[in-house]
């Protein structure tokens, strides 16, 4: 914490306010990232080359399928939202913002990835988070190939989940569908077809450009 005067603080959230850095939270006391920071951290993610990539496509699958489709990529323990793509104006995202970063147990896209590791890392992940993994549930999401959301999991952000695998059959990142319009919908036969076709896709970008697992700074998508 700042140990800063109440008068110093009060002029300083008053200026980033005024320049869009934070707004206020209606209703409320409190502050939250405004239109200003959300810019730079867009613009900060259009570095990454595996995002670059795949907006089209998720543009395009969101269209097709009247969704909110996003990009996760694995990053060590975490899922880091990456992109959104709405499938039209009128829809409003109930999930996490570009730049979000949670453990991977707690979402779709997440757990979807995390089924798709070793076994090795899985038991890694469980001791340094401190979690007790459903060993049975991650072992059914690879064996279908996907994660969908039903009333067991209302702790689970997201509805749908395909793991983006690599040349090895390790997930570095998944496609998924978040709350939002239509939501009620996305567990047709034709909706998981259509979006692990997408999913490969961007696997296919993968193995032909590597380079695209990169990350601003000399990492990858799935350091640790």
């Amino acid at each position: 914490m700042l140990d800063l005067p109440a008068g110093q603080t009060h002029r300083a959230l008053r200026t980033l306010e005024y320049t869009g850095y934070v707004e206020r939270v209606p209703y409320s006391k409190y502050f939250q990232a405004g239109p200003s920071l959300h810019h730079l951290i867009r613009m900060s993610f259009a570095a990454i080359p595996l995002r670059k990539a795949a907006t089209a496509l998720l543009r395009e699958a969101a269209s097709e399928m009247q969704a909110v489709v996003s990009l996760d990529l694995r990053l060590g323990w975490k899922r880091l939202r990456a992109e959104i793509a709405f499938g039209s104006s009128e829809m409003a995202l109930e999930g996490a913002q570009i730049g979000a970063i949670d453990p991977l147990h707690l979402s779709a896209s997440g757990l979807s990835i995390l089924a798709n590791l070793p076994s090795a890392e899985q038991g890694a992940y469980a001791e340094q988070t401190s979690v007790e993994l459903d060993l049975g549930l991650l072992g059914k999401i690879r064996e279908v190939g996907y994660f969908s959301a039903t009333t067991d999991f209302d702790n689970v952000q997201g509805k749908l989940a395909i793991p983006v695998l690599d040349a090895s059959g390790n997930a570095i990142a998944a496609i998924g569908i978040d709350d939002g319009v239509n939501a009620a919908k996305q567990t047709t036969t034709k909706t998981l077809r259509r979006l692990c076709d997408y999913a490969a896709g961007l696997e296919a970008m993968v193995a032909a450009t590597p380079e695209l697992l990169s990350l601003p700074g000399g990492s990858d998508v799935y350091s640790k």
